[in-house]
């Protein structure tokens, strides 16, 4: 897997719609990585596309519908509430990344010399912790 978050208002990308801007950027995550992966490394390649409005590209959407699937079959859970959990993570994260890397972190925990904590440095909770989806 390989995550991509492209700006569809962005000046280079207004001329171009949407669903072609995720495509394109689905494109050339392939282009780049695919015949690697699946030749030297014997896997299988699924670049996850997003916009920062939350849109996915059509194979994200694909992974997101198959993982929910899996999670929702291993635990009796409704397959929808699953989908909608996981796009929830997904949204908060990116907000969180997106947040980070305009204001930084404000603690003390972890800073680097000169007080700066990198967002490579912080841990965006997308792996649960607890067996529940309940939100709290």
């Amino acid at each position: 897997m390989d995550v991509r978050i492209t700006h569809p208002n962005a000046p280079s990308n207004m001329s171009t719609p949407v669903d072609k801007l995720l495509l394109k950027n689905e494109a050339e995550k392939k282009t780049k990585y695919a015949s690697r992966v699946i030749n030297t490394e014997r896997a299988s390649f699924i670049p996850l596309v997003f916009t920062t409005a939350a849109t996915t590209a059509p194979e994200c959407n694909k992974f997101h519908k198959r993982v929910a699937e899996l999670i929702a079959n291993k635990r009796k859970e409704q397959y929808s509430k699953v989908l909608s959990y996981i796009r929830t993570r997904i949204s908060f994260a990116m907000l969180k990344s997106i947040l980070v890397s305009i204001h930084g972190v404000r603690d003390k925990r972890g800073r680097k010399e000169g007080g700066i904590l990198y967002a490579s440095d912080v841990a965006f909770g997308l792996i649960p912790e607890e067996e529940s989806y309940e939100c709290r």
